[in-house]
């Protein structure tokens, strides 16, 4: 059952693959639930992928549906975009409900409506506050504190290697694995007893390796 069920997340996998390819040939044609222009004879693989990561959906509830949408190991705030003090008027009680909102959605049924900390720029998932530009360490402290953490390891935004600001109250952990973004070179970072250690396939380019406990 095991070795089906992950053949049938290979083929889905390749379907993405495929559909990386063709986006860029694509001119004619309207996908049928979302206003993108691509050639009739992948309309097809774009359905099969939405249909396996809509709510409801058998890859979002294996894989996504499960996870916390935002963590705390340690002194560690873990979040794919980034946690605003608007999000956590009530400390870490809104982080608990912030998960369980995300995890009924992605249970379903299907045309259920986005819930407001899942969608917008500000959202947790699509927030770049903390990962592209200047970054407000005024703001990023105030998070911190009302959860009562050291520091936030964000994604979203793809950097050329993981690095810190606000001297290291946020570690930028996106390098764009993927080679539809930007096939960076692989990096981890290794939390142990509350240090942090970047692992990285380039030590030559990588300068800062420890962040300070």
């Amino acid at each position: 059952e095991g070795a089906h069920e992950f053949d049938q997340y290979f083929r889905l996998y390749n379907l993405g693959q495929h559909i990386k390819q063709q986006c860029e040939k694509a001119r004619k044609g309207t996908f049928w639930s979302q206003k993108m222009r691509v050639s009739e004879n992948i309309k097809p693989v774009f359905q099969a992928r939405e249909a396996a990561l809509r709510p409801g959906g058998p890859i979002t509830l294996r894989f996504l549906e499960p996870q916390n949408m935002v963590l705390i190991v340690g002194k560690y705030l873990f979040v794919h975009g980034g946690v605003l003090p608007d999000h956590v008027p009530q400390g870490r009680l809104n982080l608990e409900n912030l998960n369980k909102i995300a995890a009924e959605w992605m249970r379903g049924p299907q045309r259920r409506p986005i819930p407001v900390s899942l969608h917008g720029r500000t959202s947790i998932v699509w927030d770049r506050q903390f990962s592209s530009g200047s970054c407000d360490c005024t703001l990023l402290e105030q998070t911190l504190e009302r959860l009562n953490v050291s520091r936030m390891v964000v994604g979203h935004t793809i950097q050329p290697h993981i690095n810190s600001a606000c001297n290291g109250a946020v570690i930028r952990v996106d390098v764009g694995l993927s080679k539809g973004c930007s096939d960076g070179a692989v990096e981890a970072v290794e939390v142990i007893d509350g240090r942090a250690r970047v692992i990285t396939a380039k030590p030559k380019s990588f300068t800062e390796k420890w962040f300070r406990a």
